[in-house]
């Protein structure tokens, strides 16, 4: 994805996190809204990437 289109999505993204009925919602479906750059998600998916791989294994759960 272009570095231009990338900084536009986090800036909505990151607006749209702002919103009271967007933070409620997320709330209410048991999300935590954290918004961020870029490189917070990226180094955010490295970190539970091991883990979440780990919950798949366990489960045995297989892509048919």
């Amino acid at each position: 994805m272009p570095a231009e289109a990338v900084k536009r999505f986090n800036a909505a993204v990151n607006e749209a996190l702002k919103r009271p009925e967007v933070i409620k919602k997320l709330n209410d479906e048991g999300s935590k809204p954290m918004g961020g750059t870029p490189a917070d998600f990226a180094a955010l998916i490295k970190k539970d990437n091991p883990r979440w791989g780990q919950a798949v294994r366990d489960s045995g759960a297989k892509v048919e």
